[in-house]
């Protein structure tokens, strides 16, 4: 093996492929994969439940094929060199003893790495098996499962409630947890090849910010193959990922109830309140709630903690009885708040022990309240 590149761009390679790289017992996962071929190098790495390649094509000088496995250790010397390109060529490689060495050679830097011609892992391909489930761009997709990741679970106990569905027949993603329901209509963003659901882990969720571009319209495509794997994919990288199953609940009907109670909520203002309640609160490990009150025609919120705070929230075309009270949790209002794509949210309940309803161009949002104390 032997090329040069810009070194900006390998150690930007890099970095993605060791978001998925486990500090392991099994020291074979700690290898990255460089493959060198026809002009193209690709980085790979797994933790067995990711397999991330990365593509690159802007190689150049005497170029030579090859493969080889670099520890991870290894690998992230580059991001500690100075300097305008790489040049990465093998200068030693015993076969039967599965042994190598590779040359990094920056400006007038040069490190002799070992490294290793095989590895016991098996990388998956992509085969005739994977058939297209959907197409979006890729600001769109990484808007989405940043967001609704806050929907759902932290910990895999909670079944299915860890995941992100994307589902072909609700034509939405939709995120679910205890107190929440987070939900992003899919309209004329998602371009769907089939009816099949998909649920996408939490826990994926910083491998794909790695190789999404949050700014650009290209296409990504989603996959499903045997054996229940995605593969994410687009001409710089491709992402397989084992499929967490299990079955959503439907919410069609916690969404359908009536609403006498109706208002139009000013986002950021609400944020500042939020933030100054929760830097005070006096017990930093539970979540005191937020009162929402309705007084001479004003909804007020309400913290009670070592101190009565209580802030005028900038609202519009407030409909609900006077005499309206309803707590919520600040940390999950906060992440509806966020999650809100618009200046002002609206917000629309039957009555202060069922859920509300928020709203935001393509967003739907519920929310549970929680019990306050009447004194």
């Amino acid at each position: 093996m032997k090329f040069t590149m810009n070194l900006k761009e390998f150690n930007t390679m890099a970095s993605k492929v060791l978001t998925v790289i486990p500090k392991s017992s099994l020291i074979s996962l700690e290898y990255v994969k460089l493959e060198l071929e026809n002009g193209i190098l690709k980085m790979s790495g797994t933790d067995i439940s990711q397999f991330l390649t990365v593509k690159n094509d802007d190689v150049y000088g005497d170029i030579e094929d090859g493969i080889t496995y670099i520890h991870m250790d290894d690998l992230k010397l580059a991001s500690k060199l100075n300097g305008r390109e790489i040049e990465i060529k093998t200068i030693k490689e015993d076969k039967e003893n599965n042994e190598a060495l590779i040359q990094a050679r920056c400006g007038k830097k040069t490190i002799k790495i070992p490294s290793l011609c095989d590895n016991e892992v098996k990388y998956l391909q992509e085969n005739e098996s994977y058939k297209k489930s959907f197409e979006v761009s890729s600001s769109w997709f990484y808007e989405t499962i940043v967001k609704l990741k806050e929907f759902t679970h932290e910990d895999e106990i909670r079944g299915v409630f860890h995941n992100i569905l994307f589902s072909a027949r609700e034509q939405c993603a939709k995120g679910i947890n205890t107190f929440m329901i987070g939900i992003r209509e899919y309209r004329d963003n998602v371009k769907v090849y089939d009816d099949r659901d998909i649920l996408l882990s939490r826990f994926y969720v910083p491998t794909l910010k790695k190789v999404l571009d949050s700014k650009t319209d290209e296409i990504i495509e989603v996959l499903v193959g045997e054996n229940d794997v995605i593969l994410v994919k687009n001409e710089h990288f491709s992402l397989f990922l084992k499929e967490k199953w299990g079955e959503m609940p439907k919410t069609d009907r916690f969404f359908d109830i009536e609403t006498p109670i109706s208002f139009e909520l000013k986002v950021n203002p609400t944020k500042d309140i939020l933030k100054f309640d929760m830097a005070i609160k006096c017990d930093k490990k539970t979540s005191n709630p937020i009162i929402l009150k309705k007084a001479d025609g004003k909804l007020n919120a309400i913290l009670v903690s070592k101190s009565i705070v209580m802030d005028e929230l900038e609202t519009n075309d407030l409909i609900m009885d006077d005499d309206f009270v309803i707590g919520l949790d600040m940390n999950y209002l906060n992440t509806i708040l966020s999650t809100a794509n618009t200046e002002t949210i609206s917000c629309v309940g039957k009555n202060a022990v069922t859920q509300l309803i928020f709203t935001s161009d393509d967003y739907k949002m519920l929310l549970l309240p929680v019990k306050i104390n009447s004194k």
